[in-house]
């Protein structure tokens, strides 16, 4: 093979590793984003990590069942931002009818209205995630909620609330780029 055609392919696998959107990305239209600044947070117990904004207000909480990193940039107004709340969970989730009940249940109690929904692969997991709208606290709410079967006793949830509705798409992408970095530890 000559150093041209190797130069090619290297080329081309630049190229294409380069273009791949994630399934977030591509669900919503997002385009790529990102962020400066960042550092990556592990929760408490060590479970999984997300990358946020240095200047990004984070809060860790554990118990038996759950680790969880709550965070959002407090800088802004809450109707210009968006708060991201991740948890490692013990427990069995399996995606089934009962579970799509209760979830129907919670979120009729909450008046929030799923507006998409689907079922993906997140880290090679089993993921299913969906979108909601509603009122919250006097504000319109869009909230984006994902859970990902980790092992038989183990998944990660996590979920996005967007306050008012400026810019609600872009912040809404903003979030995803975030949820893509998260890395499973264990």
């Amino acid at each position: 093979m000559s150093f041209k055609s190797i130069r090619y392919v290297v080329v081309l696998l630049v190229f294409v590793s380069c273009g791949k959107d994630t399934f977030l990305e591509k669900e919503f239209s997002c385009k790529t984003v990102n962020f400066k600044n960042i550092h990556e947070v592990k929760d408490f117990n060590k479970n999984f990590s997300i990358s946020i904004p240095n200047n990004w207000k984070r809060e860790l909480y554990y118990d038996k069942t759950q680790s969880e990193i709550f965070t959002a940039d407090t800088t802004k107004q809450l109707t210009q931002t968006y708060i991201l709340d991740a948890s490692f969970n013990y427990g069995v989730l399996t995606f089934d009818a009962d579970f799509h009940n209760r979830k129907n249940a919670i979120l009729e109690k909450q008046h929030l209205k799923i507006i998409d929904s689907g079922n993906q692969s997140f880290h090679g997991q089993p993921t299913y995630w969906y979108l909601t709208e509603g009122e919250k606290n006097g504000y319109s709410v869009r909230r984006f909620n994902m859970l990902t079967i980790l092992s038989e006793n183990t998944y990660l949830s996590v979920y996005v609330e967007l306050y008012g509705t400026d810019l609600k798409d872009e912040r809404l992408c903003n979030a995803m780029a975030l949820i893509e970095k998260i890395k499973i530890l264990q």
